[in-house]
């Protein structure tokens, strides 16, 4: 079994929060880590992607722990859109990195 994975950074503007957690995360810059296992036809070979995580950075006395938050592209997506609309509702322009090309 192949895995790989890749990170990219969003960008939230406003405090926010994601489906099945009730906490909400502060403004600011959040690494994003994607997993996907290789699978392989007789012909073809793609990529499936099997997890996605939000890295979050504690603060106060878990300073410097990062903990994995487990979410989909979905969740991350609305939450991209939820911080845009709050911009242009207080008329701040905002600068949120789009989702790679495949999430869905």
């Amino acid at each position: 079994m192949n895995l790989r994975s890749s990170k990219f950074t969003l960008e939230f503007s406003n405090v926010f929060c994601l489906p099945g957690n009730a906490q909400v995360l502060p403004a600011g810059p959040y690494e994003v880590l994607i997993e996907e296992e290789c699978l392989q036809g007789p012909t073809f070979e793609t990529w499936q992607r099997k997890t996605t995580y939000l890295l979050v950075r504690q603060k106060g006395a878990r300073s410097g722990q990062v903990d994995l938050w487990e979410t989909t592209e979905r969740a991350l997506f609305e939450a991209l859109r939820r911080d845009d609309a709050t911009h242009k509702t207080n008329g701040h322009s905002g600068a949120a990195l789009p989702l790679p090309e495949d999430s869905k």
